[in-house]
């Protein structure tokens, strides 16, 4: 082989490999991009991953799969890429496990683990997708979203599920309970109590449910 041949050679291995690397480097940022941003934030609130902790600040952007905590008399505002917005109380814990939106394609899925505390989650273009999933996954229960406005957490010492709009089901080990009417609740006592039937909450519980995610 002439010298000119392999030099053309190495010249097209090196164009090859310095694709891939920009192509890798690409989708590793697109990645650090986040799925969305904190608009909103009262008081303190940090993320914790691998054992170590950083406060979140306003406009920050969140991961996946990362512990997200607040403190006491914290309210934090999390905004995903398709409008989802996702309020979360004080002393709660969160964490978002999956999410994917393709629009192009019709595709949408989210699913949130809450650890602890009370949440209002508010789909956005996600819940219009033809193909979507959104889940809520709770101490207690786990709840499906078929875009819509939903409260979960203690509210008047009872820990229940608000519908505020639109359709969910709640369900867990003991069974489960759809609501679609809005001001309909369901009290949810532990994994493996059946939730209640559906009733109206009534003006006072509506109003401490949506205390404990409003900002002040």
């Amino acid at each position: 082989m002439q010298q000119n041949q392999i030099q053309y050679i190495r010249h097209g291995l090196f164009c090859s490999l310095t694709l891939i690397c920009f192509l890798m480097t690409s989708f590793a940022a697109a990645e650090d991009l986040g799925v969305g941003t904190v608009t909103r934030l009262q008081n303190a609130a940090e993320i914790k991953t691998a054992g170590a902790a950083k406060k979140l600040a306003l406009g920050a952007l969140v991961q996946k799969n990362v512990t997200i905590e607040t403190g006491n008399d914290t309210r934090l505002e999390i905004t995903f890429k398709d409008g989802t917005k996702l309020m979360v109380g004080e002393n709660a814990r969160i964490k978002i496990d999956e999410y994917f939106y393709k629009p192009e394609k019709g595709i949408g899925k989210v699913i949130i683990d809450v650890l602890g505390g009370a949440f209002r989650m508010i789909t956005g273009k996600i819940g219009k997708q033809s193909q979507n999933h959104v889940l809520a996954r709770t101490q207690n229960a786990y709840i499906g979203v078929r875009g819509t406005d939903f409260f979960a957490g203690q509210a008047l010492n009872a820990y229940g599920v608000l519908l505020i709009k639109g359709v969910i089901t709640v369900r867990n080990d003991a069974g489960g309970r759809l609501l679609n009417t809005a001001g309909t609740g369901v009290n949810v006592s532990g994994p493996n109590s059946l939730p209640s039937e559906a009733v109206p909450w009534g003006e006072k519980r509506v109003k401490a449910a949506l205390a404990a995610v409003s900002f002040q």
